[in-house]
């Protein structure tokens, strides 16, 4: 498990390089954990990436719409744990 430190300059990095870009593809190993992976590939590609915050020992990755099968109005949020 990576202690809050790692995480924060995981997120500092990524805060670095990931906003402004798109999220052209998505490949998923294991899903198990995931309640829709179908709709996971299917929304993400084409979203832009505005900012990458860290919400405890969770990074989050705040996400305009963009795809073929997202709604304008929709905001999303992609989290992430390292472990």
């Amino acid at each position: 498990m990576p202690e809050l430190p790692e995480v924060e300059t995981v997120v500092r990095g990524l805060r670095a390089s990931l906003p402004g870009r798109a999220i052209l593809d998505v490949r998923l190993g294991k899903t198990d954990f995931i309640d829709d992976p179908v709709a996971l590939g299917e929304r993400l590609p084409g979203s832009r990436i505005l900012g990458v915050t860290r919400l405890g020992k969770f990074i989050a990755i705040d996400l305009a719409p963009g795809g073929v099968a997202s709604d304008a109005a929709e905001h999303l949020y992609l989290v992430v744990h390292l472990g």
